[in-house]
């Protein structure tokens, strides 16, 4: 059963996150930390100098936490051409206002240096859907 998005908020949301060189324990505390049901890997090439964030592999960690993995990079990658990348954000703007708490993955921890801070969330916000980039904890800034 999927849980749906909190009712009482007016707009929808999308969450990101980058796994940066941190452990997958770490990526996937941070993904429950707000019930993520999927999560959209948006890396051009899923793949890692970290083992476990190779496509295959974390596909299997995150099943294994009861999240759903979905390989988008050709559509909304950082590099290349992306096919169909508008229907793309769209099917993304239209699950997240139906309630599915999705996660765009990329490698990069911080959004500003990424194309999921400068590029998707802007996309998304202009489809109506807002963009919660999910960080890690820092002595400055705890993980609650």
């Amino acid at each position: 059963m999927k849980t749906r998005q909190n009712d009482d908020e007016n707009q929808p949301k999308a969450w990101s996150a980058g796994h940066s060189n941190k452990p997958y324990s770490e990526l996937a505390r941070l993904l429950k930390s707000v019930a993520i049901q999927t999560v959209v890997d948006c890396r051009t090439r899923p793949y890692s100098r970290w083992p476990q964030f190779g496509r295959e592999r974390l596909a299997k960690l995150l099943e294994a936490d009861g999240m759903v993995y979905e390989f988008r990079g050709l559509n909304i990658g950082g590099y290349d051409t992306n096919e169909a990348e508008s229907e793309t954000l769209d099917e993304i703007a239209e699950r997240a206002t139906n309630g599915e708490r999705i996660a765009l993955l990329c490698s990069e921890g911080l959004p500003q240096n990424c194309h999921r801070g400068q590029t998707l969330a802007p996309e998304l916000e202009a489809r109506g859907v807002a963009v919660e980039h999910l960080l890690y904890a820092t002595p400055q800034r705890p993980l609650l």
